[in-house]
């Protein structure tokens, strides 16, 4: 049963308890009667809390993990113990033999990560590590189509710094984990084709889902789906590892971000810039994964309303995502979504009905932009890319003749003549980053109250920082603003 794999764990849990261990029986013959006792037997309720305490961490990863609170319950019969205990989950304490297979499946997992880190922990300094083989046998069976691909992104997570996995699949789910970021994953089809030939082992399985018989039109459909699935579940697993850490955390959609926020913290908040972290995904991620990274927060934040909050940044073209999500019931009060302010070097453009997508480089001003012009950042856009910004006026112009050149006076022109390159928006990033402060306050003066909000969101300004308005500079400094984007207007 699943429960008997826990035989060994109380063994290395009972080592950190106040009885030495020397005097636990360990008699392999005596060791369950042992536990047996009467004293066992009289005490069975401060025995289950003992269990329970020891086993706390478990229970924490199911409830992160698979949504269900539970706690652990001794049988009347305690002789045969470590095979007996049973998880009790949910409101009406369902036993887990009462449970689905599919259930008892998703416990496996998380009981054999937790028999690994307590023996790691245990492990005397300067002793050979501790190394963990798991083998599973289609591992899909008895799981519906979702938590298939939530297990298979929990096996790449564990894959990595928990144990060495080998598995038997028929399913997509499991053996296109060779299409995700994680090097460790190997994939072998083995089969027999005939007698003759006998069985084949390859690694070349470019054709695996027509050997396998996925059909192959709708292969890629699957991929996609098994791959958006797989996506979210891998930033829900994150975001429960990172809110364990007990920080305010702040979610952006790529490196650039990262940098330049970091930077304006520093330069606007100083005293907070060691108080919040910025996280995103090394490759980039889009404002899917900060979304993903928020509805994963959410789940734990709601099992554990005392942590920290969490707070997502999106480019200004994903507001409908960023009121799509905080207008969802309880969200805000574990994780809550901004978008970029408009900046004011861009509001003529948008007031003259330019249809300009704001991301972090639109919040560089001019200067910015031609120094990353001068450098080789910048491509011009082509014709269909200036059709889509070009407001109807323009279009009526270019059908009766017009060239495609912007009517933007000025410098401001290269914000829509003008994109940056693919693999420079982090160069330019870290430019901005070198910044001395008085240059980012000149610069980007209008982030200062955008963060204000933010930073007041995750309860991490002190003093008369912690109102719901700006202190009195920052209001001057934002009437300041609009003035000047009037006039410039």
């Amino acid at each position: 049963t699943i429960c008997s794999s826990l035989y060994r764990v109380f063994f290395i849990c009972l080592s950190l308890s106040e009885r030495p261990l020397s005097q636990v029986t360990l008699d392999r013959k005596s060791r369950d009667r042992s536990v047996a006792s009467k004293s066992f037997v009289e005490s069975s309720s401060s025995f289950e809390k003992s269990i329970a305490d020891h086993l706390s961490s478990l229970s924490a990863e199911i409830l992160d993990s698979l949504r269900i609170k539970t706690r652990l319950a001794l049988p009347k019969d305690l002789t045969p113990i470590f095979q007996r205990l049973d998880f009790l989950g949910g409101e009406k304490s369902i036993s887990l033999d009462s449970r689905g297979d599919g259930i008892k499946v998703r416990h496996i997992p998380l009981i054999l990560k937790f028999i690994s880190e307590k023996k790691r922990s245990l492990q005397r300094q300067g002793a050979a590590p501790y190394s963990f083989i798991w083998a599973y046998e289609e591992p899909e069976n008895n799981l519906e189509f979702g938590n298939a691909i939530e297990l298979a992104a929990q096996f790449s997570s564990f894959s990595q710094n928990v144990a060495q996995i080998l598995l038997t699949t028929h399913s997509p789910v499991f053996y296109d984990l060779k299409n995700t970021e994680n090097r460790n994953v190997v994939c072998c089809h083995v089969y027999r084709e005939n007698d003759e030939r006998g069985t084949t082992a390859t690694t070349q399985i470019n054709d695996l889902d027509d050997r396998m018989g996925t059909v192959a039109i709708l292969a890629p459909r699957v991929q996609d789906l098994i791959r958006n699935v797989r996506e979210q579940a891998e930033a829900s697993l994150r975001a429960q590892e990172l809110a364990k850490q007990n920080r305010p955390k702040i979610f952006v959609e790529g490196e650039s971000d990262k940098i330049v926020l970091e930077r304006c913290v520093k330069a606007f908040y100083p005293d907070c810039s060691s108080l919040v972290d910025f996280e995103t995904k090394e490759s980039g991620g889009g404002h899917e994964f900060v979304i993903d990274m928020l509805r994963g927060w959410r789940a734990h934040h709601k099992h554990h309303p005392q942590r920290p909050r969490a707070a997502g940044i999106l480019d200004l073209d994903a507001n409908e995502q960023r009121k799509a999500w905080n207008r969802t019931e309880g969200v805000i009060s574990s994780a809550k979504c901004f978008c970029y302010p408009k900046p004011p070097h861009i509001i003529p453009i948008l007031q003259a009905h330019y249809r300009l997508q704001i991301t972090l480089e639109h919040l560089y001003d001019e200067e910015i932009w031609e120094w990353a012009d001068s450098q080789g950042m910048l491509e011009s856009r082509t014709p269909r890319e200036l059709l889509e910004i070009y407001p109807e006026e323009r279009l009526v112009a270019l059908v009766q003749g017009d060239d495609f050149s912007p009517r933007i006076s000025g410098r401001k022109e290269i914000f829509v003549r003008k994109k940056f390159r693919l693999g420079t928006k982090v160069d330019v990033a870290r430019h901005v980053s070198r910044f001395k402060d008085e240059d980012v306050h000149a610069r980007m003066c209008f982030m200062k109250p955008f963060l204000f909000e933010v930073l007041s969101y995750l309860g991490v300004l002190g003093g008369n920082h912690e109102k719901n308005t700006p202190p009195d500079d920052t209001e001057a400094e934002a009437a300041e603003l609009r003035t000047a984007v009037t006039q410039e207007a």
